[in-house]
């Protein structure tokens, strides 16, 4: 067999036969049966309108041997008493959806039962539960209101065969409810009463034991500041800032301060010693003293007394009298009576006037108990400039070196202040939060206290009241109920409808045979060419046909304007298509059993091949059952099997037929050994042979599963062509034929669909519906006498 490369596989072919179940058309994958339910029950209507019929009677006869049942109604309205809200936030209306399951509920039940004589009626005296039984027969329903209203109307109902019974049922049930209401209502207020009682008693005792324990932490506590409480402009009470906090920023503000001066005091006597170092002019000097005690840093005032030198915030002179102080202001004072006598003499008086600030300076140090610094007084006699320069700057940085010193011990203090109330800024916040604890606790519980008093108040105000009210609306009224008809009647026919489909739909799935194209295709494992409608011939073309010299089946030629002949032209086109793309020209023709149409197919197309202008050559290569002989109504004798066993040449077996481009190699008598002989080299060397001579050779082969030729002639020709009948061929057949030609090796070029009427239909081919355009069947042609070459 030649090598040619697979044909069109359908990617969904299975490899195996299982089926699965698909509930309502569902498949899973590609490996499971699907229905389509909708169109399945559109072609079940007639059976389903009969199911349908039958249920209704059926339901009808069931009410009547059961009889009917009776339905005893009431109306009841429950609402709340009216009672005085405590507060104008207070809700004036309850939840009252729970009536609905209450008055169903096995309490109430039972209450009728043994309270309002229930338990006596014949109906329940030797029932197991007689209150389930009674609840499952009653139908609760709010008809009226909501959980936020006051007024609730409900319906209460009871079905039972006895009418009597029913009536007394809801008779009773609302006795039940209604003693329930007040019982609840009595219970319910003494447990309250006892509960607001008894927790208002505690929480005083509770609010007792706190002062109690808050003072005793009180006294036993170190003390401590509170922060004070701040009140807005629009009346807000906000906590202020803590004290320990307000002591601990002016301490840090007092920290910062310092060091500011002390940088300011170490740059002034820098700048003074280089100046001394590299001996500037006299003037220069005196002019940086100057300016040095006439300015200031950039920080902010100076301290008083002692806490800081000439150097702080502000001008020197301008401070406060402390010793710092009061030396800058003796040494200005002196330098610019140096300065004074150095140009205008010791009378002017200017230099009166420097003298007499001079003395008031002294007179002040003796008044604070300073020890004025050691200055040389200026006589008459001007010492040299220089001396006298070189004499303040000296004095000046001797002041300076004071001031340092001063700063450096303050730095010490404040560091020491700074630790100290950090600690009692830390202790008294603790403290503090301690104290709002206690109060925040006992304010609570005080909270509490009157709410529990205002509750309790409340409810000796309106225990009388509290509660709901029941009130029966309307009386008790006894009817037929169409509710036991309707659900058997409905029941009934529904089982009935059920039935019906259920039964066809089950026959459906496990009816295995290929009942569809798709069905076809995807089994097979390849293309589908085409599909073959049932035939369909009048008597009067029987009879025309048997008159004929070619077999009735052969409805290409007795009926060419036919949908069947038409089907055989769809196959011969998608057939030559097929063969021209891979090239192949000895086809061979199987089934997967026997019956399947597989010679009637293969006769017919050979026709329709050679009337397109091929040259064709039918061998019947079945020689087990041949048939092709009475097809074309030849002889059977010198044929194949002649061939094989060498003692004809194959030339002088080709029988010819009523068309001029179709020969016929039947085949011949029946041998002892058919696999035997077709596995031989002369089958092998006659299809190379007739290859040469013919367009195209059609083989027919026997069943695949029925014997082994089918696979033995695989080899020596290009293709095989599987024919499948639709709804005689089970699934697993075709499955079985395709994993075997798989294992030989065979290749399928396609697969046709004989008798697919039906199947057509349900795959959207009505070929019905195309009946016009085919012509009436033609007469038969004449067929002339086979002549054997």
């Amino acid at each position: 067999m030649n090598e040619v490369e697979p044909v069109n596989m359908p990617q969904n072919a299975r490899s195996s036969e299982s089926v699965e179940f698909a509930p309502l058309g569902v498949v899973s994958g590609n490996k499971g049966r699907s229905i389509d339910i909708a169109r399945f029950a559109l072609s079940l209507w007639k059976p389903m309108v009969l199911g349908l019929v039958a249920g209704c009677l059926m339901g009808l006869g069931a009410y009547s041997y059961l009889g009917p049942t009776f339905e005893a109604n009431t109306q009841v309205k429950v609402s709340q008493k009216a009672s005085l809200p405590s507060s104008d936030q207070a809700r004036r209306y309850g939840d009252r959806g729970e009536h609905v399951y209450l008055i169903k509920s096995d309490a109430i039940c039972q209450r009728a039962l043994d309270e309002f004589g229930l338990n006596k009626l014949p109906a329940f005296e030797g029932a197991d539960d007689a209150a389930k039984e009674i609840s499952e027969r009653l139908t609760v329903k709010r008809t009226s209101g909501q959980d936020s209203s006051f007024d609730n109307l409900i319906d209460i109902t009871y079905l039972y065969p006895d009418p009597n019974v029913a009536k007394a049922v809801v008779e009773a049930i609302v006795k039940a409810y209604d003693a329930y209401l007040k019982a609840n209502l009595e219970t319910n207020s003494a447990e309250l009463f006892t509960n607001l009682t008894r927790q208002l008693k505690d929480a005083e005792q509770t609010i007792r034991d706190l002062d109690k324990e808050y003072h005793d932490w009180r006294n036993n506590a170190p003390f401590f500041l509170s922060t004070p409480v701040i009140v807005t402009a629009q009346g807000t009470a906000m906590p202020g800032q803590s004290p320990y906090m307000v002591e601990l920023d002016r301490i840090n503000t007092a920290v910062r301060d310092n060091m500011l001066k002390r940088t300011a005091v170490e740059a002034k006597l820098k700048t003074l010693k280089d100046m001394l170092a590299r001996n500037e002019p006299r003037e220069a000097i005196q002019m940086r003293v100057l300016w040095s005690l006439s300015t200031g840093t950039v920080a902010a005032g100076g301290a008083e007394g002692g806490g800081g030198g000439g150097g702080g915030g502000g001008s020197i002179l301008a401070s406060p009298p402390g010793k710092a102080e009061l030396d800058s202001q003796l040494l200005a004072a002196r330098l610019l009576e140096h300065r004074l006598l150095y140009v205008l003499g010791p009378n002017h008086n200017d230099v009166v006037d420097v003298r007499r600030q001079i003395d008031a300076i002294v007179k002040m140090y003796a008044q604070n108990g300073f020890a004025p610094p050691v200055m040389e007084t200026l006589n008459d006699e001007q010492k040299p400039a220089a001396v006298a320069s070189a004499d303040l700057a000296s004095t000046y940085v001797d002041v300076l070196q004071d001031q340092l010193e001063e700063l450096d011990s303050n730095s010490r203090l404040l560091e020491q202040e700074q630790k100290s109330s950090m600690e009692r800024a830390k202790s008294g916040m603790l403290l503090e939060k301690d104290d709002r604890d206690w109060k925040e606790r006992i304010a609570d519980q005080k909270k509490f206290r009157d709410d529990l008093q205002m509750k309790l108040a409340s409810f000796n105000q309106t225990r009388d009241q509290e509660g709901y009210r029941m009130e029966q609306i309307a009386q008790v009224r006894v009817g037929k109920s169409m509710k036991r008809f309707l659900k058997i009647v409905g029941a009934c026919t529904l089982a009935g409808i059920a039935a019906v489909f259920g039964l066809a739909y089950f026959r459906e799935w496990y009816d295995t045979s290929l009942r569809s194209l798709d069905e076809v295709s995807e089994t097979a494992g390849t293309q589908l060419l085409g599909a073959v409608p049932t035939f369909k011939t009048t008597p009067e073309a029987e009879r025309a046909a048997r008159n004929s010299r070619l077999h009735p089946r052969l409805c290409y030629s007795h009926h060419p304007g036919s949908r069947e002949a038409e089907s055989f032209r769809t196959i011969r086109t998608a057939l030559l298509f097929a063969c021209q793309e891979h090239n192949v020209r000895l086809l061979q023709f199987s089934s997967a059993e026997p019956g399947d149409g597989k010679t009637t197919t293969i006769s017919n197309l050979a026709i329709a091949i050679a009337q397109s202008g091929k040259k064709v050559l039918l061998i019947d290569a079945d020689m087990r059952r041949p048939t092709v002989h009475d097809m074309f109504r030849l002889s059977q004798e010198a044929g194949l099997s002649d061939v094989l066993l060498s003692e004809i040449e194959w030339v002088n077996v080709i029988k010819t037929t009523p068309f001029a481009t179709l020969s016929v190699m039947t085949a011949g008598l029946s041998p002892e050994n058919p696999a035997e002989l077709l596995s031989g080299s002369g089958f092998g060397a006659l299809m190379r042979q007739v290859r040469d001579e013919y367009d195209i050779v059609l083989i027919d082969s026997p069943p695949v599963l029925a014997v082994t030729d089918p696979c033995v002639i695989a080899p020596q020709t290009d293709a095989m062509v599987l024919v499948v009948r639709m709804e005689k061929n089970k699934r697993a057949s075709v499955t079985h034929t395709r994993e075997q030609l798989d294992s030989y090796g065979v290749r399928l070029l396609g697969a046709i669909a004989n008798d697919a009427s039906h199947a057509a239909q349900r795959d959207g081919y009505h070929y019905n519906s195309y009946d016009v355009y085919y012509s009436a069947p033609a007469a038969p042609r004449k067929a002339e006498e086979p002549v054997t070459v």
